[in-house]
């Protein structure tokens, strides 16, 4: 909750994964009292109008608890917050300075928080209770997978708690939380329902609670769906075992109708608004599709982006970790990958439990490898519905290759590790991504910048450009500084640009955004100011 804390006061308003579609959500329903509808022609030719994008057509949960608890507040300022920098680097980490979605003022945004900024801080403060909630799932589930083992109980839930992209996500306005939340008690539920169905029958309200769970999770995701067909293959199983088809023909039914009666009506609105019970024929109309079949070598470079952002990928998918975090996250993963190849690591009584946590990953990682065939949506988050498994196994694992009397050891030593990363990484990367830039004089041009001032329109000049003559091949970045001077801005909202010519001139690389790091607009200069603004 600490950490929680902090990251969200490292992030401001709106930056956190993909917070400036889910609040305007939010807020359409605190104010208007219901629903947002999509129309296809209104958000495809203006976000004002339709500031939640697709994400309008996620399911409801979320963001109806979280209207009503900030039902109190009067939030018709978001307009003016939410003023948007459509050139920011989205998704390219490799990129300098630029990461901000949204235009900041300092003065609207500091404490004491009021209108849509106290929102969304009282937002980001109820999510964390979800994380919160998740973490404690993530022990639960431990201890049933490893009955007597506190060292694996304690580190996967360590893990969890400090797993950097978990703390960002659980600390803003995001239903993924919810649904993480939801996913990993639907999976704790699934796996005692399992567990105890194979030695006698079962009392009908067990099935009735994984119904209930189930229905709030398609309430909050459409990953509910995915955990309706592995309940169906999971009692299934239970049935051949027991040699008895009431798991399948009484339980199943009862879950499914539970569901069903919970969220059903989200269902028929979509079908009655949109001819699709899921709205995602508008979702990815909205959204768009990729411009053809993604290639090996697609697969590869998203499958890092995948990784990535299941360990710590901040921002608009922009800001990255020191690139050893992630050399670790994967040697961490792999040793315990390796674990479960070993013959010792398979005989066990509870083989059949501790499979359940590693085919719910692999129906979340189907279903994000199908989304993302459409569009470019390969993140790791979005497994987080499962991240109480996944943590567990993955401390299993390592823990596995530990001799029994040092395992309390290991497992408190790889919880330090991950929190003193985590806990560094809001002052080290995500605050200073957001710093705004401060306004320079001509004195503060160094000398050898310096150039004759040339006009650029709008009361602009440049006054000084610094580049280091280079030899450089396809790939390599080539960067440079530009100084911009605001002699008598005439209030404009202008865009710079830069462009790198090769051989023949031929465009080799070019850079489009509003000028002093995207983080200033050229409308809010004052005469006088000297703007540094570096390009790659």
């Amino acid at each position: 909750m600490i950490l929680g804390v902090v990251y969200s006061l490292a992030t401001p308003p709106l930056e956190a994964s993909d917070e400036f579609k889910h609040y305007p959500y939010v807020q359409y329903v605190q104010t208007h009292h219901e629903l947002p509808v999509l129309d296809l022609e209104t958000c495809l030719a203006t976000s004002d109008e339709c500031p939640w994008l697709q994400d309008g057509g996620q399911p409801p949960l979320y963001y109806i608890v979280m209207a009503a608890a900030t039902s109190w507040i009067d939030t018709s300022d978001l307009p003016t917050l939410r003023r948007m920098n459509w050139h920011a680097f989205i998704g390219d980490p490799s990129q300098v300075c630029n990461k901000n979605l949204v235009i900041h003022l300092p003065e609207r945004e500091a404490f004491p928080w009021r209108g849509s900024v106290l929102a969304i801080h009282l937002i980001r403060l109820l999510t964390l209770g979800f994380g919160a909630g998740t973490v404690v799932l993530t022990c639960l589930l431990a201890r049933d997978l490893f009955p007597g083992r506190s060292d694996v109980a304690l580190g996967a839930a360590a893990l969890t708690a400090f797993t950097p992209m978990f703390l960002f996500v659980n600390s803003a306005v995001n239903n993924d939380a919810l649904a993480a939340f939801l996913g990993c008690l639907d999976l704790l539920l699934m796996v005692r329902l399992v567990r105890d169905g194979l030695e006698g029958p079962l009392p009908l309200r067990r099935y009735g609670m994984v119904g209930l769970v189930t229905g709030l999770f398609l309430l909050a995701k459409l990953s509910g769906l995915a955990a309706l067909i592995f309940l169906a293959f999971l009692l299934s199983w239970v049935a051949l075992r027991r040699r008895s088809p009431r798991p399948l023909l009484v339980g199943f039914p009862i879950v499914v109708g539970i569901a069903a009666a919970m969220s059903g009506w989200w269902f028929l609105r979509n079908w009655r608004l949109y001819g699709d019970p899921t709205a995602l024929n508008v979702f990815v109309a909205i959204q768009g599709v990729r411009p053809g079949v993604p290639t090996v070598r697609d697969w590869w470079d998203e499958f890092r982006t995948f990784r990535w952002t299941y360990w710590g990928l901040f921002g608009a998918v922009d800001v990255m970790a020191p690139r050893w975090f992630y050399t670790l996250c994967d040697l961490f993963t792999l040793v315990a990958f390796l674990s479960l190849l070993r013959r010792r690591a398979l005989r066990t009584s509870h083989l059949a439990l501790r499979a359940i946590p590693f085919l719910w990953f692999a129906i979340l990682f189907i279903s994000v490898l199908r989304w993302t065939w459409i569009y470019f949506s390969f993140q790791g988050r979005l497994v987080f519905p499962g991240i109480a498994g996944i943590s567990t196994l993955l401390v299993a694992g390592v823990l596995a290759w530990v001799p029994p009397r040092f395992r309390p050891r290991a497992s408190v030593a790889i919880g330090l590790t991950f929190f003193v990363i985590a806990a560094a990484i809001p002052f080290a990367v995500i605050r200073p991504a957001y710093v705004l830039p401060e306004p320079l004089t001509l004195a503060d041009v160094p000398a050898e910048a310096r150039v004759e001032p040339v006009d650029v329109g709008g009361g602009i000049r440049v006054v000084g450009w610094a580049f280091t003559p280079q030899a450089v091949r396809p790939g390599e970045a080539v960067e440079l500084v530009v100084y911009w001077e605001a002699v008598a801005p005439d209030g404009g909202d202008y865009i710079g640009f830069a462009r790198l010519l090769g051989r023949r001139h031929e465009l080799a690389g070019d850079v489009n955004r509003r000028p002093a790091c995207g983080m200033v607009p050229t409308d809010l200069w004052r005469p006088g100011q000297v703007w540094r603004d570096p390009y790659r």
